[in-house]
């Protein structure tokens, strides 16, 4: 929630998204945080999914987000420093996960930031 309440919150995970490095100090520790709320929420459902007490039809909508947020190289630059915080299963999923983000081509544009910009939709 700090995320929709918090102007700083948000405009640190909006630009860290795209470069977590140009993030001053500051707004790298919101970016982290915030990014390890994520990658803990989603360790908690892929767990649950793969122990069996979640079904396949409530995960993959999961899934498909993360794999979505993902190929933004800001989140990928935050996991590399935080994913050994993470269940062994799941470093394995995540990883896996961004190397098959690689082949979707560009990053993209979930809040609609490259139609903000005047940038080009990406692929």
């Amino acid at each position: 929630m700090s995320i929709a309440t918090d102007v700083d919150v948000a405009r640190a995970w909006l630009s860290g998204l795209h470069d977590f490095e140009a993030l001053d100090p500051i707004d790298k520790v919101r970016f982290s945080l915030t990014a390890d709320l994520f990658f803990h929420t989603h360790e908690s459902i892929y767990l649950h999914y793969k122990d069996g007490r979640m079904a396949r039809a409530m995960y993959e909508p999961q899934k498909a987000n993360m794999t979505d947020f993902l190929r933004y190289p800001g989140l990928q630059a935050v996991w590399i420093l935080r994913k050994r915080y993470f269940h062994i299963a799941y470093q394995s999923h995540v990883d896996e996960t961004i190397a098959m983000t690689w082949t979707m081509g560009t990053s993209p544009s979930l809040y609609g930031e490259a139609r903000q910009a005047g940038l080009p939709a990406p692929a």
